[in-house]
Formats: structure tokens, sequence, C-alpha cells
């Protein structure tokens, strides 16, 4: 969590110096974090060949039609994750067709952005993105000296992991310690199927469930393997790492909207939507599931988990499952009580926070600020929705010109 008390100092002290309430702009971090991302994600997909039109499409639908849009109202570390990983990517893309060591050292602060981001991203993003960038600088050994590269990328880590060494020792007094247990110790006590299937199927908490557009990029993964092979290998670690690692994870839920802790892989796995099979079936089904995605975000905004869902359906369960104890308490601040609310309303369709959001919705349930403002938010959306209109029909005819300009530029 270091990068983020550093990243939100900044908000604070201009939301002191302006409103005298330093509070006041930190709401402005997530947005800003979230369109940042989508705007990286295009550049990334630009860079592996995806028209302007098709790159713009799948930004949006990262930004609207997924996660993003819930945690982008929260400073959880997962989506600046999301950013340092999708941002690496990138710079070391570039750096395949511009062989600069200052690429290099652009993709070393993303990555070292993630490692100060979360203590995990050790493994789970810094050791597969280190991989790909021995293999960048080995295959662009003639740009690069290798020993140059690789300091250029290793660089910002070292430095990265010297500061959250520091920072744990400042605030535990010992260098191995990074929260109130030792770093050494976990939970990880999650039967791995079980946390498998919660992961990605679970009604509560399925990755599919909130966000049914990646099975189209699950359709597209084996043209995209073929177009950029190491990025493909690259993106399957990613995800096979996080995968293993959180499915045996006792919260591996991230006790949130959806599975959190899968949240910083969500840009990447949109990309091998950019070679989506041609059939118009196909086509039609992606857009019909980019739809449900984005009614699924919308949806949880106008019924929030934090604020409605999650208060009114946890004791709801405890009354019905008749939950309680080994002292028989059945108040949600039992350790045993919470963390059974918490697996039924994962793996219970009834008690699923996207049922009870519905239910809630038909029963006149809205968040009260939508109530209060609601012309305002929905002029808001629907301007929203034509400037995506817009940027994608623009980003279309840019890309029309490109493809049948002739050596003039003249079509």
């Amino acid at each position: 969590m270091t990068a983020i008390s550093l990243l939100l100092l900044p908000f604070y002290g201009l939301g002191a110096l302006l409103t005298g309430d330093g509070t006041r702009l930190i709401v402005l971090y997530g947005p800003l974090v979230t369109a940042l991302t989508a705007w990286v994600l295009f550049r990334l997909l630009r860079e592996l060949g995806a028209s302007a039109s098709r790159a713009v499409a799948i930004a949006l639908i990262f930004a609207f039609g997924t996660l993003a849009w819930h945690y982008s109202t929260t400073i959880f570390s997962e989506p600046l994750v999301a950013l340092g990983v999708t941002a690496a990517i990138y710079w070391l893309r570039v750096y395949q067709r511009d062989p600069s060591r200052r690429w290099l050292l652009a993709a070393g602060v993303a990555t070292a952005i993630t490692l100060l981001s979360r203590w995990d991203s050790v493994l789970l993003i810094v050791a597969p993105v280190a991989v790909y960038a021995v293999y960048q600088v080995m295959r662009a050994r003639r740009g690069t000296p290798i020993t140059a590269g690789l300091f250029s990328f290793g660089a910002p880590l070292a430095a990265a992991l010297a500061a959250n060494l520091w920072y744990d020792w400042l605030r535990y007094g010992n260098v191995f310690t990074i929260t109130t247990k030792n770093a050494l110790e976990g939970s990880f006590t999650t039967p791995m199927w079980t946390g498998l299937y919660g992961l990605l199927l679970s009604p509560g908490a399925g990755l599919i469930i909130y966000v049914p557009v990646l099975l189209a990029s699950a359709v597209s993964l084996r043209g995209f393997y073929r177009q950029a092979r190491p990025e493909a290998l690259l993106l399957l670690s990613l995800l096979a790492l996080r995968l293993l690692f959180y499915a045996r994870w006792s919260s591996w839920d991230g006790r949130e909207w959806g599975p959190r802790y899968l949240l910083p892989l969500l840009p990447v796995l949109l990309v091998p939507l950019i070679c989506l099979p041609a059939q118009r079936w196909i086509r039609i089904g992606t857009f019909a599931l980019a739809a449900v995605g984005i009614g699924v975000e919308l949806l949880g905004q106008l019924v929030p988990y934090n604020t409605t869902v999650w208060p009114t359906t946890a004791p709801l369960v405890v009354s019905t499952l008749q939950l309680h104890d080994a002292a028989g308490s059945t108040c949600l601040c039992s350790w045993f009580v919470d963390a059974a609310a918490s697996t039924a309303m994962d793996f219970d369709i009834h008690f699923a926070p996207l049922t009870r959001q519905v239910t809630l919705l038909l029963q006149g349930t809205v968040d009260p600020s939508w109530r209060a403002a609601w012309p305002m938010r929905g002029f808001l959306l629907a301007l929203a929705a034509a400037i995506a209109v817009l940027l994608w029909r623009s980003a279309h005819r840019a890309w029309f010109t490109e493809l049948y300009a002739g050596p003039t530029g003249s079509l």
C-alpha cells in the first residue's frame, strides 16, 4: 500500500489548499487510475496491431463493462496494480519495436508500482513480467547491451523493494513484517477446487458472472496465441499464478463485490479480443456479453454492495440459515458468523449479491444519491454513452482512411 499512500498525498494536499478539507479530492484518485488504465490498454492494443475502432471498443468495455467501474470508487490496491501491469507490458512491447533503454526503464517503473501496491506482486506480477522483460532484452540484444538493459528494468524494482522494506520497518519495526502478522504466515486453507470454482464460476463471486465478455476473450485466445505468442504466454502465466495463489486463500473472494483479487488482470484478459473470430454469431454474442457486463456494472452502481447489499443480506443469511458460533452468538461481529454469511453469499444463488441487487431494485431500493439526483446522473450516463459512440466512430473512420489511403494519403 506504499504506492497508494504516496499517490494520495497530492490529492490530499490540493484538497486542503482549495477547500480546507484534504479528503474532498481523494475521490478523484480511483476514477483517474481507471481512466489511465483504459488509455494504456488502448495503446497496448494498438501496439499489438488492433485497429483504432477495436482498441477503443475494448478499452470502453474495460472501463464500463467490467469490475473496473465498481472499483474506481474505492481505494483498494488492485486498480493500481492493474495500471502497473498493463503499462509494463505496453512499454516492453514498445521496446520490441524500438530497442531503447528508456522503454525498459519505464516498464521497470510500472512493474515497481505493482510491488509498491501489494507485496504479493513479487510472485504474481514481478516474476512473470521479469521473465518477459528478459526475453525482450535477449531478443533485441543488438539494440541494447544485455547487462545495461536488465539494469534499466531492474533498478526501479530494487528501489521499490527497498522502499517497501523501509516502510514496513518504520511501521512495525521489522522488515520481515508486512502486516500485523509475520510475512511468512498465511491462511491457505481453502480447498483448491472450491477456490477455483469460487473465483471463476460461483454465483456470488465468479469472474465470468461479473465479466461475461471474458467468454469471448477465451474464444479469441487461440488466434491471439498465433499472433502474439510471448504475450499470450505471459497472460496465461499471470492468470495461472493468480488463480492458484488465491484459490487456496481463506478470503479468496476479497470480501467485496466480485472477485477483487482478479481485478489486476482484467485489462490484459481483454487483450485477446483483438483476434476475435470473424463469424457473425461470435461478434453478435460478444456484443451481447459486453452489454450484459455493462448492465451488471450499472446494477452495482444503483444498488451498492457496501451500503445496501451486505447490510441487508448478511442478517438475512444469518436468520435464514440460523448461523451461530460456538458460543451461540449470531452477531456478525463474530468472525465465524461473518465468514459463514460471506460463504453463503458466494455459493448460494439465492443470497448472491447480483440476485439480491435485482430483488432490491425491483422493490424500489436504490442508492439515495441516485434517487436524489437521477436526472443529472441519467444525463451524465447518456452523455458518456454518446461520447463513447463518437469515439468509436471517429476511430473507425480513422482506421478506414488509414487502411485505404494511397501513398499520397488520399483514398
